[in-house]
């Protein structure tokens, strides 16, 4: 959840291992409120695979998540939200038991995004 790697990084040392591995399912989770992957893609000056909002990003065969919308902490990092929120935790419980892609677990809708089709949760 919000990795903090950078997408070039990730696309060229992990993508492959991905595609090549029999494992039934990948998502990541991202939220444009994770304030310390936000200071992160500062500092690299790259673009981090755990950044969300509408240019998350999308590497099949890995399904991306976008969690924007219900992780604002006011007096928070905003980092933690997929351990700390009931949707998040939810979610993570229909996929881990149940290998449920996206398009099939209850609080997630599809987004046409400038990367490709991603998901995001519903409000």
């Amino acid at each position: 959840a919000s990795p903090d790697v950078g997408e070039e990084e990730f696309r060229q040392r992990w993508i492959y291992e991905l595609k090549s591995t029999t494992a039934p399912r990948y998502t990541l989770y991202a939220s444009r409120q994770d304030l310390p992957v936000a200071l992160s893609s500062w500092l690299h000056g790259e673009r981090r695979l755990g950044a969300g909002g509408k240019d998350i990003s999308v590497m099949p065969p890995m399904d991306s998540v976008d969690a924007s919308g219900i992780t604002k902490e006011w007096f928070g990092l905003s980092h933690s939200y997929f351990g700390d929120n009931s949707t998040v935790m939810n979610d993570l419980f229909v996929l881990i038991h149940h290998n449920a892609a996206p398009s099939k677990r209850p609080r997630l809708r599809r987004v046409q995004g400038s990367q490709g089709d991603y998901w995001e949760f519903r409000r």
